[in-house]
């Protein structure tokens, strides 16, 4: 298990090309859910939400996330929302991350800071997290005593 304190500013916006999807998974990997059930104000509605109003995470949709180009690392945006937080709080924010199907765990975590939707009513914790390759990884994040964990699969992109 590897443990990375992460701090910083500045994440870099990463795309997904329009004429690309994930590739089907062939793994027994137990990806972690999200559920449609309300966390109450401010949280929005959503299918993807897992965790507490203590600590919360936006799941990506069917557990999955895509490589983002046929060289790159795999690199994501994960939301965390924890009630309370503001901004210049994400500096609490710790992520563990583990491979679940033994491979050297070299993922990095880019950039932590926070985010603000236009709307203004929820800021949340924002970091980027660079894979080494497609597999299934269990992600523990600790803010302020809370601890939430979950498990997704990173998988290859296939042109269409």
């Amino acid at each position: 298990m590897i443990r990375l304190l992460v701090i910083g500013l500045g994440l870099s916006a990463y795309l997904m090309s329009p004429t690309a999807h994930a590739a089907e998974s062939h793994s027994s990997c137990p990806v972690t859910m999200g559920s449609d059930q309300t966390l109450g104000a401010p949280f929005g509605e959503s299918k993807h939400w897992y965790g507490s109003e203590s600590l919360a995470v936006m799941l990506p949709p069917g557990g999955k996330w895509g490589v983002t180009g046929p060289t790159a690392r795999i690199a994501v945006k994960l939301f965390l929302w924890s009630q309370g937080f503001e901004p210049g709080m994400e500096q609490h924010l710790s992520i563990n991350i583990e491979s679940m199907d033994g491979q050297d765990v070299d993922a990095v975590v880019k950039d932590v800071t926070n985010a603000r939707p236009i709307n203004g009513e929820i800021s949340a914790m924002l970091a980027g997290i660079d894979f080494p390759s497609a597999g299934c990884w269990r992600i523990t994040a600790e803010y302020l005593g809370q601890t939430l964990s979950f498990v997704v699969e990173t998988v290859e992109l296939e042109e269409q």
